[in-house]
Order: structure tokens, then C-alpha cells, then sequence
């Protein structure tokens, strides 16, 4: 009787195939951190509260170190975890292949985050960097940077002097943003540039 052939050993999945995007119609909005659990799960640390992406029904992801190549996948969200998200995306069923994209950058579509981050209809703070801020029909500065603290956004400005102020991007101070125009208009407490 004839000894019974091995099975051949069973490959690792690979990853799908990458894919040109203009780099110009996604916004980078986190980052992997690896698998999560042993069924090939993946944990995804956001930049920003996104509280729409969970809705979503594709995520891009961008191996380290690749700008060009972008990897799509058909994904659905889990619970949320305290500051992550965990989740499950098609083709990714074994941990080896999640610690695989590990480091990955986490993109969606321009389009799809300024829906999910629409502030109160003033529209997507984190495009603002370099718009003039004016306080009444003085021009109080230029957005440097943005950032969430957690509960909301903050601008941080610097004046025609140089000095430099953080405003909430709350409805309390915001009159309007013009996008267009790369404007925001504000009003501040009296005292604010004292400080």
C-alpha cells in the first residue's frame, strides 16, 4: 500500500493588489496598529473623531513608507473601542496577514470625510490651515494649525505680530467659514488678545 501524500502546506493569503488614487482626493485620517485578536481583526487609531467612518463601507490603506499604491478594502467596524476602532476587512482572516498592516496609513475620501466631520454646517476644520481669521473687520491672523482635543476643535492662530492664540471652533466664536475664500470670521470675547 502506498505511504498517503502529504498535503501540501497551505499558504498565507496574501494581500490584494494595490491601486493608483490620486493622492489629491484622499485625506489621511489614522493609522493601523496591527491585528487585534487571533481572527485577523485590525485596530485602527484615528487622527480625528470620526464618528461617521463606523458607517462606512470601504477603507484605503497605504503600507508604510508607499504614496502612490493604495490597498481598498470592503471593511465593517465593531463596537468602538476607547480610542480606536477595531475592524474587520475582507481578505484579512489570520493575524499573520493583519500584523501585516501594521504602521499602514488610514485614508477615506476627501468627500466622504467632510461629510463625517461637518462642523455644525460651518464645514471641515482640518482643511483651514493657512485661512485669514477676521474678528469683526479686523484681520486677527492666519490658522498655523489644527487640532481636537477630544471635544471639539481648536485653531491655533499667529497675528500679523506673531503672537500666537488658540480659539475653539465652537458656534460660540465662529460667524462663518468661506472655504472659497479662505476665510473664517469670528467673534471674541473682549479681552481674548490680552491674554
Amino acid at each position: 500500500m502506498p505511504a498517503p501524500e502529504s498535503e501540501a502546506p497551505r499558504s498565507e493569503a496574501e494581500l490584494p493588489s494595490p491601486v493608483k488614487i490620486d493622492p489629491e482626493t484622499l485625506f489621511e485620517c489614522g493609522k493601523t496598529a496591527g491585528a487585534h485578536g487571533l481572527s485577523g481583526s485590525v485596530k485602527i487609531y484615528l487622527k480625528y473623531p470620526l464618528i461617521g467612518i463606523s458607517q462606512e463601507k470601504h477603507i484605503i490603506l497605504a503600507l508604510p513608507d508607499e504614496t502612490e499604491n493604495f490597498l481598498i478594502f470592503e471593511v465593517q467596524f465593531r463596537p468602538v473601542q476607547k480610542n480606536a476602532l477595531v475592524c474587520d476587512l475582507k481578505g484579512i482572516e489570520s493575524r499573520t496577514l493583519a500584523d501585516r498592516l501594521k504602521g499602514s496609513r488610514v485614508f477615506v475620501y476627501k468627500e466622504k470625510f467632510i461629510e463625517m466631520i461637518n462642523l455644525e454646517g460651518f464645514g471641515a476644520p482640518p482643511f483651514w490651515v493657512g485661512f485669514e481669521v477676521r474678528d469683526g473687520t479686523k484681520k486677527a491672523g492666519y490658522v498655523e494649525e489644527i487640532d481636537h482635543n477630544g471635544s471639539y476643535w481648536t485653531l491655533y492662530m499667529k497675528t500679523p505680530e506673531g503672537k500666537g492664540f488658540i480659539i475653539p471652533a465652537v458656534k460660540e466664536f465662529l460667524i462663518s467659514v468661506d472655504e472659497k475664500a479662505r476665510l473664517i470670521k469670528v467673534k471674541l470675547p473682549k479681552g481674548f488678545y490680552d491674554i
